[in-house]
């Protein structure tokens, strides 16, 4: 039971990050693949030249990947802003709102909103 508790928790998180965790994990085993088979072509050819920039390089490209998966993951990266094509030229103050509907309009009117409890001791 603990078992599916703790997969049932571990697919929780993960299901939403599941396209940027599968493009991770290959890619993290895309550039070890890729380093190891250079290694091994190092040792056949002993020509050690490019040893040091190649780990320098596979580590470079490793901890880029996991820092763009987290921060693409925490939405600091490809967070859009919506501007009004109106007037791209007019700057909005912090604080201004723009002025138009935005699907709320009608709870702003309403002098008092109802809960559900309130809801369920109406009907009785």
């Amino acid at each position: 039971m603990m078992k599916w508790a703790i997969f049932a928790a571990t697919w929780r998180i993960l299901r939403p990050r599941l396209k940027s965790t599968i493009t991770l994990a290959v890619a993290l085993v895309l550039v070890t693949i890729t380093h190891s088979e250079y290694v091994e072509y190092v040792q056949l050819t002993q020509d050690k030249n490019w040893l040091v920039e190649s780990y320098l390089l596979k580590w470079v490209i490793v901890i880029a990947s996991i820092c763009l998966y987290v921060a693409y993951n925490a939405g600091i990266l490809f967070r859009c802003e919506i501007v009004s094509s109106v007037d791209s030229r007019q700057h909005i103050q912090p604080g201004d709102q723009e002025k138009g509907d935005d699907g709320f309009d009608f709870l702003r009117d309403k002098p008092r909103l109802n809960s559900e409890a309130d809801r369920i001791l109406n009907r009785e």
